[in-house]
């Protein structure tokens, strides 16, 4: 079982794990950023509860090729490419900050594992110094602040998706399109006139 959870997360990074950038000549300046609602883990209704918050599940940086770096439960922190949402949305955000300080920070964090005690230590304000393991908007936060950035306005163990999502830094640049289970045969609704 533990050969085939080392496979799929090989499969799962579409490149060599040193092979990324933050610094991307198309947003020179900012770093670019997801926040999603993962129906498909089960710690998301957890994430619901303890952060109060109704859609923004998991947080991570995206890389000027596409691959995410975040914090999950099964690879820890890790660069690999977006895993496909089965239900529910993902949307991108752009802050100013000083990409090649959130890059090194990144870069000194990947291979560490998932902070399964993260809920924990964000229900109690976040007690704690710097982690050996992350939870995913810990690890962003944390590395925004490296940047220069402050995402939440909080200490990076009590920070939460939603307070990320919500911060008056972020500019939207990108909603990725709801994946239904179900396959509807009805036609395409055409476009609207521009």
């Amino acid at each position: 079982m533990l050969a085939v959870l080392i496979s799929a997360a090989a499969l799962a990074t579409g490149g060599p794990a040193e092979d990324w950038s933050l610094s991307c000549p198309d947003r020179p300046g900012e770093v670019e950023i997801f926040v999603s609602s993962e129906y498909r883990l089960v710690s998301a209704g957890v994430i619901n509860l303890v952060t109060k918050t109704t859609w923004a599940t998991h947080t991570g940086f995206v890389a000027c090729d596409g691959r995410v770096i975040d914090a999950s439960p099964l690879l820890g922190v890790s660069v690999h490419k977006p895993l496909p949402l089965l239900v529910g949305v993902r949307r991108h955000y752009r802050f100013k900050a000083d990409a090649a300080a959130v890059e090194t920070f990144l870069r000194a964090q990947i291979g560490k594992p998932y902070n399964f005690g993260g809920f924990l230590t964000y229900a109690f304000g976040g007690l704690g110094s710097m982690p050996a393991s992350w939870f995913c908007s810990e690890l962003v936060q944390a590395a925004a602040l490296a940047g220069g950035a402050d995402l939440a306005h909080r200490r990076p163990k009590q920070t939460s998706p939603a307070r990320i999502v919500h911060s008056r830094v972020l500019a939207e640049v990108v909603q990725e399109p709801k994946i239904n289970l179900v396959q509807s045969s009805a036609p395409a609704a055409p476009a609207p006139p521009s």
